[in-house]
């Protein structure tokens, strides 16, 4: 099954991709995202695709947060995919959730703003393929919405035990 979440903070850019993509999820933090994930799967289903549409930074995925000045207080941790400086996943256990719901070929796209940027990425793009045992790519440029799901500028993929490269 293919799925496609988007954050659920109301903007300009977000609101136009909730009207490109009708039927996605939306969900305003790590554990709504898991939470809607889990139930339009339903008891048996698996994710070929999961397609998350969200403002981004090196490393960082936000739901729920929307767009981030770099001045603001850190945002709140549960509404974050992201890795720690570190490259510990956030919410590892909220996140682990979806172990054993992909496919053996499930893809993960991360499609916020320069989420592969610098080494923070990478981790980022590592930690949660090994974590659900899948690909994950993002890119280091802006993304601008897409009603087919394309990235835009270079992009990083990492699969289970290998390092996130450009591809």
């Amino acid at each position: 099954m293919d799925l496609i979440v988007i954050d659920g903070t109301s903007d300009e850019a977000l609101d136009f991709d909730r009207r490109i993509h009708p039927g996605a999820i939306q969900a305003t933090s790590v554990h709504g995202m898991v939470q809607h994930v889990l139930a339009r799967l339903g008891q048996h289903g698996l994710i070929d695709r999961l397609v998350i549409w969200s403002h981004g930074d090196a490393g960082q995925e936000y739901m729920g947060l929307g767009p981030w000045d770099g001045n603001t207080i850190p945002h709140p941790y549960r509404r974050m995919l992201a890795v720690d400086p570190q490259g510990h996943l956030l919410n590892p256990a909220e996140l682990a959730r979806l172990t054993g719901r992909f496919a053996g070929n499930g893809v993960v796209e991360l499609h916020g703003c320069q989420v592969a940027r610098h080494l923070r990425g990478r981790l980022l793009l590592q930690a949660l393929a090994n974590l659900w045992k899948v690909t994950a790519r993002a890119a280091i440029w802006d993304q601008l919405s897409d009603y087919r799901n394309r990235f835009q500028g270079p992009v990083f993929e990492a699969t289970p035990g290998r390092a996130a490269h450009q591809i």
